[in-house]
């Protein structure tokens, strides 16, 4: 058990190199972040969200070669169907899987990267926790999912906060409706004679015809 623990630490110089020449593409190729997602990723801790840089890919890259595929396997690492990868600053999305979560989550590894230091130190602490604790329960990846949770509580939270005040309509802004006249104002507006009105139980009667003297 020692010495398969020790297998993956001992792969941080080849999986670094690895990791190194692919982060320098992602940097080349990928997006900046939009203003949300850069509100996202400094959410949950990014010091220079301006510097990520985004990369949608039909498959997310990861480290070629069956000795390299069966340790991770053995630790139970994602393989080639993997959704995101987070490489220093660059960040991998698998087209059709970005979600705001899923950002959130690989944004948090370029924040645990940035205290780390560099990528390299960053391999070397994440690989030693997922050799010690596996891949679900490492350190980083616990944490990873904790801050995306809480981005997303917020950032929906935030959502329903806009939506709310964009519905409310202030009152110096607001056109009040007209307030109905009562039936005999209005028939004197309109100089119509005014319905009769009687007790309850009665029945209207007729208005009277106007009297006319006759002529003498």
């Amino acid at each position: 058990m020692l010495a398969r623990r020790a297998l993956l630490p001992l792969s941080t110089p080849l999986v670094a190199a690895w990791a190194a020449w692919q982060s320098a593409r992602g940097m080349r190729r990928g997006a900046p972040l939009s203003a949300t997602q850069a509100r996202l990723a400094a959410a949950v801790g990014v010091a220079q969200p301006e510097r990520i840089r985004l990369v949608l890919v039909e498959h997310v890259p990861i480290p070629a070669g069956r000795w390299i595929d069966r340790i991770a396997r053995r630790f139970g690492l994602p393989g080639a169907d993997v959704d995101g990868l987070t490489l220093g600053h660059a960040i991998f999305i698998r087209d059709g899987a970005l979600t705001p979560e899923l950002l959130a989550h690989e944004c948090r590894h370029v924040q645990q990267c940035e205290a780390s230091g560099s990528l390299h130190a960053f391999l070397a602490i994440y690989l030693r926790q997922v050799a010690r604790h596996g891949y679900r329960d490492a350190p980083f990846e616990a944490d990873a999912r904790e801050a995306a949770l809480h981005a997303s509580h917020a950032s929906l939270n935030g959502r329903r906060t806009a939506m709310a005040l964009r519905g409310a309509v202030h009152p110096a802004n607001s056109i009040a409706a007209p307030v109905p006249l009562p039936p005999s104002a209005a028939a004197r507006r309109s100089g119509a004679a005014p319905p009769a009105r009687c007790a309850p139980g009665c029945k209207a009667r007729a208005p009277l015809a106007p009297h006319r003297r006759s002529p003498r």
